[in-house]
């Protein structure tokens, strides 16, 4: 085969080659742009949603039942905090209830169980303990 038509098939390939590596990078940047908007969306979304869910903040600022737990942290009873409430932290009434309701469906529910102690009045040490001592294993295990 004659010089120069190696030399043109190689000028071939070399030019298949920059164009197929164009068409992935265009191809990738595409893709990319396609993720960032679903996760924009997505973060939105969920912006949004935190405020759905609980959008009562008590007077001093603070999410009711936010104001609970710093309440309980700080080693006070919640008896004490429940009692000199205007208003209602609804943890404090539904952690029992789906304790109850995930001990009736064979389901573990570590941190609903740590939120039942502190309610009853365990140290919040001794709770923390408890759920970061629970062997790692996978959630559908």
């Amino acid at each position: 085969m004659p010089r120069h038509a190696l030399a043109e098939m190689e000028v071939a390939a070399n030019s298949r080659m920059e164009m197929q590596s164009r068409y992935d990078f265009i191809t990738a940047q595409r893709r990319v742009s396609r993720e960032g908007a679903k996760v924009r969306a997505k973060a939105q979304r969920r912006k949004e949603e935190r405020w759905v869910v609980n959008p009562t903040p008590t007077p001093n600022g603070l999410v009711r039942n936010f104001s609970l737990g710093v309440g309980l942290g700080e080693g006070r009873s919640a008896r004490e905090l429940l009692s000199d409430r205007r208003t209602v932290a609804e943890g404090a009434f539904t952690a029992p209830v789906l304790r109850e309701a995930a001990a009736k469906a064979g389901v573990d529910m570590p941190v609903t169980e740590a939120v039942c102690a502190l309610l009853e009045g365990a140290p919040v040490g001794d709770v923390i303990g408890a759920l970061l001592s629970r062997p790692l294993r996978g959630e559908r295990e």
